[in-house]
């Protein structure tokens, strides 16, 4: 409960490869976080992030969550050559 984390869910009946994809809580910097390679999401599945993944000790893109404020997460899909394709999901969230 002191942790937070971004919850993705894949409703279709297929699985869906997230291989480098990128999450971040700015509109203005979509490249603060890189999925690992071979994330999938499996058919009608669930995964989450925890502020572990995505805010290590150390990391210069780092990032965290304002869950008493609210904020915003998007995540962005990338090509083979890991290059932005336009796609994109935004939540924003209250407090």
């Amino acid at each position: 409960p002191l942790e937070d984390a971004i919850e993705l869910h894949n409703p279709t009946a297929h699985a869906v490869s997230l291989d480098g994809w990128r999450v971040s809580n700015s509109s203005r910097d979509l490249d603060k976080f890189r999925i690992p390679p071979g994330t999938y999401l499996p058919p009608n599945g669930r995964l989450v992030l925890y502020e572990k993944d995505f805010n290590p000790p150390g990391s210069t893109r780092a990032f965290t969550l304002n869950s008493s404020r609210g904020d915003d997460v998007w995540i962005s899909e990338v090509n083979v050559t890991g290059d932005f394709t336009g796609y994109r999901a935004h939540a924003l969230f209250a407090a």
